[in-house]
């Protein structure tokens, strides 16, 4: 009994409260009709409503919407709701106005519409708030209209714009008229970008499918209110054409730096700092022919943008056809004007410019080869035996394709590269390039070897890798290719390991079979290197030039024997009937095991100051050697430089108390860092075929010098 009488009494109570709320909403809706000039009975009846709460936050909602709306349209200016209330407001600035300007009140065309949507939405709140009733959602209208009068709400919310676009759409004949907010489409190409088609399926919904089918319809005129849609989403051709920063057909965005995005990031960044950095592992190929690089902005390796590399190519090939046309035309002419003119020289320089561009193109083509191999073994070995048909096939057939491109340009790379060869041998006369792959060294006409054997006191004339030669250089304490490691620019691990074999006589570590493989390697391919520059390089860089083997040069020290220097060879001409040799060029062949040298290594390049000196000539020659391809470097000899590591070396092995270094000195340090900067000076002459010497019996020439 006590809980049924409780229960009457919050009814009864509740039935009060409806009243009361009931009263108050008849007042301000008569209120507001009156000031409109409208009489109370043209009012929509309160019995039309059958729910009376739900006619109270009808009435409610009027009540907002209307003196809002007013409070908007007559007087923005004063809405200090603590002093006087929006009702008495109204009335107040409605009085003002009259009595100032004495005329009627006259509504604008923007007061009109805004007139005319309250009073359909007057007309429509009962039925609104009744069919929200039905679903319990009676109240949150009301709050909604609150939160939006007082700020609160905020009406850039996402969730907020996809139910305006939802109301858009049904309110819509066709679904061609549909628009939608940038905010929103955004919203969707993100999630289209992230979690793929069926994301965006799964979100529309069924839309209209089968209407055509079913004859409800015909194409392009999709009726919005037949469709089942769970969001107003846009198609995929429409998200595909988006973009946030006005990348469109029109204005296309083309490689550089994106102010707009960075400010978008900074501002989601707030205070946070961040670096920008490139990440090459996302970089791709592009599919078209104006994107197919990556423009790096000054950040490559050489620091020379994609544009500047593109308009370097253009201004080279357009100098080519340039001096194409000019030939051709001097040889329909005249040819003995061609070969006396200065375009001669001129061809000669632009093909030597020409050859080392293309022929850096090809290394960093090689590059990007090595690590599409690596990549392409590592997706194979993480999809199994069976990866043509696991998850990663596609990418391994990707980097399948872009291997078989690279293979294509690298064979014709060298079909280009033997052509210029050949091409700037001929405009020096010489007869001498090989196009074959071997040859053999001993009937070559501008190789003069050593004589094996030879009895002579001169070490210059003594042959390489014999008996007598090794005797000279265990005299030595320092020789021109253990000089890096005598000064410890190894380490002062490797410097102190030195000194003790030299000085304490301790024996050298043994090294490993992998470093023993390395060396035999370099050795027996020594004179591969040697038929390359003899074939192939000096035909089209020292035309006039004969090679010459060297013995070994010695460095004394108080007429004792310090250093000894044993050059690859040398390149000059014969000087007299005695077949004397004046030389012009020192030679330096190394043959890695690995890829060919792209620069002079730091640990070569006082061996071959050392070379220079001995041989007394400007320039050095360095080639390196692999079975394929070969690339020269020209050396400019450096007196002072090299003066200076020989001083050092001296101090620390020649002096009366040798004493084992206990750290770097400054001017090592220094000499290492001038070593660096000096071999990227040193001159990139070209890549070039690699030959191989063949031994064939012949008759030994003889070198008397």
């Amino acid at each position: 009994m006590t809980r049924k009488k409780s229960k009457l009494n919050l009814n009864k109570k509740k039935r009060k409260r409806d009243k009361s709320k009931s009263t108050e909403s008849d007042e301000l809706q008569r209120s507001y009709l009156s000031e409109q000039g409208k009489s109370p009975s043209t009012s929509p009846k309160r019995k039309e409503l059958k729910v009376t709460e739900t006619g109270a936050s009808a009435w409610s909602l009027l009540e907002t919407a209307t003196l809002f709306t007013n409070s908007r349209a007559l007087n923005k200016t004063c809405t200090n709701a603590n002093e006087i209330t929006i009702s008495e407001s109204i009335s107040n600035q409605l009085s003002e106005e009259k009595e100032k300007n004495n005329i009627d009140n006259e509504l604008t065309l923007d007061e009109a519409e805004w007139k005319t949507d309250i009073d359909e939405m007057i007309q429509l709140a009962p039925m609104v708030l009744h069919n929200l009733a039905l679903e319990g959602l009676e109240k949150t209208i009301p709050q909604f209209f609150r939160q939006v009068a007082s700020g609160v709400f905020p009406l850039h919310n996402i969730a907020f714009l996809l139910w305006v676009e939802m109301v858009r759409w049904y309110d819509n004949t066709t679904s061609t008229n549909m628009r939608y907010f940038d905010q929103t489409k955004q919203f969707w190409k993100l999630g289209w970008r992230i979690f793929g088609g069926k994301f965006i399926r799964f979100m529309t919904g069924y839309k209209n499918i089968s209407q055509i089918l079913d004859g409800d319809t015909t194409r392009g005129l999709f009726a919005p209110h037949l469709s089942n849609i769970n969001f107003a989403v846009p198609t995929i051709d429409v998200l595909r054409e988006y973009s946030n920063y006005g990348n469109d057909s029109a204005n296309p965005k083309t490689p550089g730096i994106y102010q707009d995005v960075m400010n978008t990031v900074s501002h989601a960044l707030q205070s946070t700092s961040a670096c920008l950095t490139f990440d090459g592992k996302k970089l791709k190929q592009g599919l078209t022919m104006d994107s197919g690089d990556i423009d790096l902005l000054g950040y490559e390796e050489d620091g020379c943008t994609l544009q500047a590399k593109k308009d370097e190519r253009s201004k080279l090939v357009f100098e080519l056809k340039q001096m194409a046309d000019k030939i051709i035309f001097l040889q329909d002419s005249n040819s003995e004007h061609l070969i006396k003119s200065n375009l001669l020289t001129e061809l000669q320089l632009l093909l030597e410019h020409f050859h080392e561009k293309i022929s850096r193109n090809a290394q960093q083509i090689r590059d990007i080869k090595t690590k599409k191999e690596y990549a392409k073994a590592k997706f194979i070995e993480r999809g199994g035996q069976d990866w043509r048909n696991g998850k990663f096939v596609y990418v391994i057939s990707a980097i399948h394709a872009f291997l078989y491109d690279i293979n294509c340009f690298l064979k014709k790379h060298k079909t280009v590269i033997q052509q210029i060869c050949q091409i700037r041998s001929q405009l020096h006369c010489s007869d001498l390039y090989s196009s074959r792959s071997e040859m053999n060294l001993e009937v070559f006409p501008n190789y003069v070897p050593l004589i094996e054997n030879y009895t002579t006191e001169n070490p210059r004339f003594i042959k390489q890798k014999t008996e007598k030669w090794f005797e000279l250089r265990k005299k030595a304490k320092v020789t021109g290719s253990t000089i890096y490691k005598a000064l410890g620019m190894d380490s002062l691990k490797k410097q102190k390991e030195y000194f003790d074999h030299v000085i304490c006589g301790v024996p050298e570590k043994s090294v490993s079979a992998t470093q023993l493989s390395n060396m035999k390697y370099g050795t027996e391919n020594e004179v591969n290197g040697i038929a390359t520059l003899v074939s192939r390089i000096m035909p089209v860089a020292y035309p006039q030039l004969q090679y010459f083997e060297e013995g070994c040069f010695e460095i004394k020290d108080v007429n004792k024997p310090f250093m000894v220097v044993s050059p690859d060879g040398s390149l000059g001409k014969i000087s007299d009937e005695n077949q004397n040799s004046l030389s012009e060029v020192a030679v330096e062949i190394k043959c890695p095991v690995s890829a060919v040298h792209k620069e002079i290594p730091v640990r070569y390049y006082l061996q071959c100051l050392a070379e220079m000196e001995v041989i007394d000539v400007s320039k050095l020659v360095f080639v390196s050697w692999t079975p394929t391809t070969s690339t020269a470097f020209e050396i400019q000899r450096n007196k002072p430089l090299f003066q200076k590591s020989l001083d050092i070396v001296k101090d620390i092995y020649c002096c009366e108390n040798p004493r084992k270094p206990s750290k770097l000195s400054r001017d090592i340090l220094d000499m290492k860092k001038q070593i660096a900067d000096e071999c990227k000076k040193a001159k990139f002459m070209g890549e070039f075929l690699s030959s191989s010497n063949v031994d064939i019996p012949s008759t030994t020439k003889v070198c008397n010098v």
